[in-house]
């Protein structure tokens, strides 16, 4: 899910997250001005319809509450879609693929700017240029990016390797959760001191022998899992 807005996270935390006599006082120092029982009613009321609307944001937004020792917990997740090196050629299997997922991430060499537009009438788009691009997309996308998804710290750039040599290179390696990269055409997922490194391989016009793929990570409660997809069988 997208991040939850924080009048939600306020109402819950404040409203739900409390012993009983901490409701009745929040509700007293919402409403002790008040006098007359009418007006201490519509400021409860009052108080309930937030409660109501934060959940209704929550459940909107693709998100679940539950409860755990006594308090309400909000389970974030997101459904990611991975791509690279499409080199100017989005399959149509992509849009089947990517269908669900509620943001992209392309590693780059994107071919032209195209690629983008129809990737982002799918969902929100995360992009950085590679070695084969040139402009405009040189001007408009980075070289490497950091960014967070639902508390998932990623690292994404055009050009990697074994994590070793990659840490080595960018220093933001050790600053992230989730390394994201391209350029090889070769699908790789490697789970290295607590770092996923991620290549999805290449989505575009077939090299040599190297299959066909895309990738999909999984984000919930800022766990990470991950899969990669051969295109040519869907």
């Amino acid at each position: 899910m997208r991040h939850l807005p924080a009048s939600a996270v306020e109402a819950l935390a404040g409203f739900y997250n409390c012993e009983g006599s901490n409701k009745e006082e929040r509700i007293w120092g919402l409403s002790w001005r008040f006098q007359e029982e009418g007006l201490l009613h519509s400021c409860v009321d009052q108080l309930m319809s937030q409660e109501r609307r934060a959940l209704a944001e929550i459940l909107r937004a693709g998100g679940t509450v539950g409860t755990q020792g006594g308090k309400i917990v909000c389970h974030q997740s997101m459904l990611v879609g991975v791509i690279s090196d499409t080199h100017g050629l989005l399959r149509p299997q992509v849009f089947d693929l990517f269908r669900d997922v509620e943001c992209i991430i392309h590693a780059g060499d994107i071919g032209n700017e195209g690629i983008l537009i129809q990737l982002r009438s799918l969902a929100p788009v995360h992009a950085v240029y590679g070695n084969t691009d040139r402009f405009p997309l040189v001007e408009k996308l980075p070289e490497k990016k950091s960014f967070q998804l639902e508390g998932v710290r990623v690292f994404l750039t055009h050009i990697g390797g074994k994590p070793k040599k990659m840490r080595s290179h960018y220093p933001e390696v050790g600053q992230s959760d989730l390394v994201i990269f391209g350029h090889t055409h070769r699908p790789l997922q490697v789970d290295e001191g607590g770092v996923l490194f991620f290549n999805p391989g290449s989505a575009g016009p077939r090299r040599f022998l190297f299959p066909v793929t895309l990738g999909k990570i999984q984000i919930q409660d800022s766990s990470i899992s991950a899969e990669i997809i051969e295109v040519t069988n869907h």
